[in-house]
This record gives C-alpha cells, structure tokens and sequence, in this order.
C-alpha cells in the first residue's frame, strides 16, 4: 500500500507542466556523479588525467591497437632538474610551472591524445593512431615549446626544460602494460643520461622494409643531438 501511494505521489506531482521535485533531485544527483567522477580521474593541480587514469586509459588503448592495427605511442615526460628549480625558487613556483607545462600539453596535442600527470614533476603522453615518426615529430614541438616557457621571479624570469622517452606499440607485439611503460621510461633515462632537455626513441618493432623513410630519419635523428637539429614535421 505504501509503495502505491508513493507511486500516486509521483505522478500526481509530474504531471505535464508541474515542477517535479523527484526529476530536480534525480539530476542533480546525476551531476555530482560526473563531477566526482572527474575528480576521481583527474590531478588537483594541473588539471591533466592522474596515475590511475593513465593505467585504465593506456590499456583500453593497447587493446584498440590489437583490433585495429593502428599503432600507439607512448611518450614519458619529466622536467629536468625539478627539485634543484623547488629548491631555488620554491614551490610555489614549481607548481607554478607545472602548470604551465600541463597547459603547453593540451595546446599541442589533439583531443583525441591522452595527457596525464604520471607523478610529481613526471608526466605521461599516449598517443592514439601515432607511430613513431609522428610522436617523435609532436613531442620535439612540445619540448620546444616548454624550454620557451617563463616564470616571472624576484631574480627575474626563470624556465626549465624537459627529457622525453618514447615507444611505439603495435599489434604485432605481446608487450604488457608495464612492459611497455618500462621501455618508455629506459628511453627517459636515456634522454637524462645524454644531457636532458632531448627526445630518445626506442626501435621501432616492425621489419625494416615496413619502416617509412621518414620513419628511417626519425630513427637516426634520434641518435644525433635533437637541440640542434631543425625543427621536424608537424603531425
């Protein structure tokens, strides 16, 4: 009887052109989901995807490489000298600059790419439908982009600039989720070992004559010191 009268409440109270307080309390509730859903999704600071995004994201992504054949990249990014630039300036500062970085990231990648703050002054990159030459194409823009980047200081203006590790997964591979974030970040330490503010590329895992030639420069332009090199092809 209870529920029967409920229910008569119910529709006595939304009929066609009444304000249905059920209805308003439904979607506000809807709206403080998505909200905390976002949250739950998302880095306080800088606005980019968190750690655990990153993990749900880059599998989702590595199994859409197995579907469809499209490659993947993944790039691992970490700001060179961070917690020399925290101890200098403090971090408020740094924060400051995190920020900037985050915003450079979402200028130069498409809505489709997946920017997310991987840890501290560490962030990560996955790139659907990219191979190698186009990621390493992108993440020099962005790498340039980020040594042109200043923060205003008492001394004056201050900037950084950042080390980039990138591989490319494609569907002829078995690699799994660490795996693959564990070849990204050997080509970080190599970026770091070779003097910083530089893109390392691991070998692209396809036979040689399925390599494009501008696949083939990506590869040896890899290996020469990109600061001085021109600029490479926008994607």
């Amino acid at each position: 009887m209870a529920d029967s009268d409920s229910s008569e409440r119910f529709q006595n109270s939304c009929k066609a052109g009444d304000d249905c307080p059920w209805v308003n309390e439904v979607q506000v509730l809807r709206e403080q989901v998505k909200l905390l859903s976002e949250q739950a999704h998302t880095d306080a600071l800088t606005g980019l995807y968190n750690f655990r995004y990153f993990n749900q994201a880059l599998g989702c992504e590595m199994e859409r490489v197995q579907r469809t054949g499209q490659p993947l990249s993944l790039v691992l990014a970490d700001v060179d000298h961070f917690k020399r630039f925290n101890d200098r300036y403090g971090h408020e500062l740094g924060n400051t600059l995190l920020q900037q970085i985050s915003v450079c990231f979402e200028q130069q990648l498409r809505k489709l790419d997946i920017a997310c703050r991987y840890g501290g002054e560490e962030f990560a990159l996955i790139l659907p439908s990219t191979d190698l030459f186009e990621a390493q194409a992108v993440t020099q823009r962005i790498r340039k982009e980020v040594a042109s980047l200043r923060v205003i200081h008492s001394e004056g203006e201050v900037y950084t600039t950042m080390s980039f590790g990138i591989v490319c997964y494609r569907a002829n591979q078995s690699h799994s989720l660490n795996e693959l974030v564990s070849l990204a970040d050997a080509q970080l330490y190599q970026a770091k070992e070779r003097g910083r503010n530089r893109v390392c590329v691991a070998a692209d895992p396809v036979p040689i004559d399925a390599v494009t030639n501008e696949e083939k420069a990506a590869l040896f332009a890899s290996m020469r010191d990109p600061i001085n090199e021109s600029d490479p092809p926008t994607r």
